[in-house]
């Protein structure tokens, strides 16, 4: 399959009862779009309407009516401009079909639908697994299942990041991380140098915030509160001014998008 980075839908895959639905409520609350779990919506369809396509029933029409959903879902995102999170997706419902029935695998449903290079997988984490009317399988078999995942994922052409067993938090930080574009990376060490101005981590007298913006930021009032919000930010992140790098990435990853251009701005000035 012929991949790239520039695809904004990502998938967040693995074990279940891994920490997938938690991650995707955090991603939502930082206000990236999340599309959920399609087998829970389906489950919860099919239970509220006395149907017959669960897994523990007709695992087969589940697994088939998976994949429609998940073609649905990934059809359904294609007018958002931002990063799109998939908590599981195409690739699953057609393993699990595969795997249940014994049929080739769906190459050409998977080819038309790509999602990011980069997969995000969550691995077998038994401390906090649970079962719940939705999930009814054993802890076991949710373990072959990202077995079978970890394996096919790659001959798709994909590269796997297996997620950390962290807070939410990190595990959200972990992956805006990864996804960060080169420019934002440019940006961020371009920034770094004014910041250390305020932080006194060259060697000198710090300055504040107004000067800073004053003498190294002349310019649009949007650059000039861009600037404050990314020190706010770092201080927030970085409180012990132990990784200055990482904590203005972390900033980077959230900032409106109406300062995209002050970036490039910002490293004209700086540099």
């Amino acid at each position: 399959m012929k991949l790239d980075q520039t695809n904004k839908r990502v998938l967040i895959t693995g074990c279940s009862g891994g920490g997938k639905s938690t991650l995707l409520a955090e991603l939502a609350a930082r206000g990236f779009a999340v599309v959920e779990e399609p087998g829970r919506r389906i489950i919860r369809q099919e239970l509220e309407g006395n149907g017959k396509a669960l897994p523990w029933n007709e695992v087969a029409a589940f697994a088939r009516r998976a994949v429609e959903v998940a073609r649905h879902d990934y059809e359904t995102v294609e007018d958002k401009t931002g990063w799109v999170f998939f908590d599981r997706g195409i690739i699953d419902a057609c393993a699990a079909l595969q795997h249940v029935t014994g049929e080739p695998l769906k190459k050409d449903v998977l080819t038309a639908n790509p999602y990011h290079q980069r997969v995000f997988l969550a691995p077998p984490w038994p401390e906090i697994y649970a079962a719940d009317p939705e999930r009814q399988h054993s802890f076991n078999d949710a373990v072959g299942e990202y077995e079978r995942l970890a394996a096919l994922l790659p001959t798709l052409g994909y590269e796997v990041s297996i997620l950390p067993k962290v807070s939410v938090r990190e595990r959200a930080n972990a992956i805006i991380e990864e996804l960060l574009e080169p420019e934002d990376v440019a940006a961020a060490r371009a920034i770094l140098t004014a910041l250390n101005l305020v932080l006194g981590d060259n060697g000198q007298k710090p300055v504040s915030k107004q000067q800073a913006v004053n003498e190294l930021i002349p310019g649009s009032v949007s650059l000039r509160n861009w600037f404050l919000y990314l020190v706010d930010e770092a201080l927030l992140h970085d409180t012990e001014h132990q990784d200055h790098v990482r904590a203005i990435r972390k900033a980077l990853a959230f900032r409106p998008k109406t300062f995209q251009k002050a970036c490039e701005k910002a490293i004209e000035i700086v540099t």
